[in-house]
């Protein structure tokens, strides 16, 4: 069985915030078989409020987990905090390997600060 999940998750210590995203692949691939490629967008924001940025990584995956870093930053107390990890299929074929997802996979997370 082939699969991925996807988790959008938040640290906070104090009034600082991490947001990342965690791919964990299963019979996906083992070496020396290809990988397969994902564009991982990790977001976050302060609901009602200023946008904490956006990263994204290029992974080229064998089964695993996988953690993608995202934006960091101080929010109020009393915040929530609003991450979305999004994954997009990669090419497929010859270097790219079959990719098990269907189409763009998104989820979030919110998640209130308090001191």
């Amino acid at each position: 069985m082939r699969g991925v999940v996807v988790k959008a998750c938040v640290d906070v210590t104090g009034l600082q915030v991490r947001a990342y995203g965690v791919v964990e692949t299963v019979g996906i691939a083992e070496p020396p078989g290809r990988p397969v490629e994902f564009l991982a967008t990790v977001a976050a924001n302060v609901v009602c409020g200023d946008s904490l940025g956006t990263r994204s990584q290029a992974l080229r995956v064998w089964n695993g987990v996988h953690v993608v870093e995202g934006p960091t930053g101080v929010v109020p107390c009393g915040s929530t905090v609003h991450a979305t990890v999004s994954l997009t299929p990669g090419p497929s074929g010859p270097g790219g390997g079959g990719n098990p997802l269907p189409g763009p996979v998104s989820v979030s997370v919110d998640v209130t600060v308090e001191d």
